[in-house]
């Protein structure tokens, strides 16, 4: 990691990330609160089941980018230190 890699999409990237989690939950809660006109169908198991995943997804992606965003913060400034070192 150069100079010229930091502050390359740091913010930007976070920000689309969060949309990307909250994308996922939101799709997985229109599934969850979908109804069919058969309550017993197997159209409405797979439904409620692909939004159970997009909920769990959702919330992994945005604990993993947090992590993440706090590993690289942490390694910046191991870097920094370590340079400044004589």
């Amino acid at each position: 990691m150069g100079k010229d890699d930091e502050g390359r999409g740091g913010s930007a990237g976070s920000a689309w990330d969060a949309l990307a989690a909250l994308g996922a939950i939101g799709a997985g809660v229109y599934l969850l609160a979908s109804q069919t006109a058969d309550p017993n169908s197997y159209l409405q198991t797979i439904a409620h089941g692909l939004g159970v995943y997009f909920v769990a997804k959702g919330v992994y992606m945005g604990r993993t980018t947090h992590l993440l965003s706090q590993l690289l913060d942490r390694a910046r400034d191991v870097e920094k230190t370590s340079r400044d070192r004589p």
